[in-house]
This record gives structure tokens, sequence and C-alpha cells, in this order.
């Protein structure tokens, strides 16, 4: 019972050391060979590993994750297009006030 909790806490431990590499990774992160490398030499210092997580969960720079891609030339009606940014909106992947923002821009 010993060698089993011992391994449990082992692999718990484990876990929790490589967590910022494995959140890049389920995030596509860009730096994520870099995130590993940092992870594995300087994540038993507690900086080293809050560093390597808040990098893992921080938006590159250059990458566009904006859900929004408003094709004007489209023709594609007013209705359609704010029904469209509701959904968005409704699933999260807008914010209120970028769903106002495009709502303005649709009805103009």
């Amino acid at each position: 019972m010993e060698t089993l909790l011992a391994l449990i806490a082992i692999i718990a431990i484990i876990g929790i050391y490589i967590l910022p590499w494995i959140c890049a990774s389920i995030r596509n992160h860009e730096n994520l060979p870099a995130i590993g490398v940092l992870n594995l030499f300087l994540g038993w210092t507690f900086i080293g590993w809050v560093v390597c997580l808040v990098w893992a969960f921080k938006n590159s720079p250059g990458v566009n994750i904006n859900p929004i891609s408003v094709n004007y030339s489209s023709k594609a009606s007013t209705l359609d297009e704010l029904e469209r940014l509701a959904k968005l909106r409704d699933s999260g992947a807008l914010t209120e006030e970028e769903f106002q923002a495009q709502k303005e821009k649709t009805l103009r």
C-alpha cells in the first residue's frame, strides 16, 4: 500500500512539474519547445515554474486569435451577419464590447 501511495505521489508531482509544458502543448503554443526547455531546467524553482505557466497561457505577438473575420464583400444579409455575431458572443468567442462594435459596423 505504501508503494502504491508513493507511486501516485511521484506521478502527481511530475504532472504538476510539467503542467506549463502540458498547457502550452494543448494550446499549440508557437514557443512550445522553449517553454518545455525552460520548464525542464528551471521548473524546480517556483519562479521558473510560474514564468513557464504564464508564458504557456500568454498569446504570442503576431498571432491573431480574433475569432471575427467579417467579409464585407459577401452577399450575406445583415440579419445573417447579426445572427453569426450573436452566436459567437453566446459561445464566449466574443466579449460584449466586441459584439457591440461588430454589430455597429454591420449595421452601417
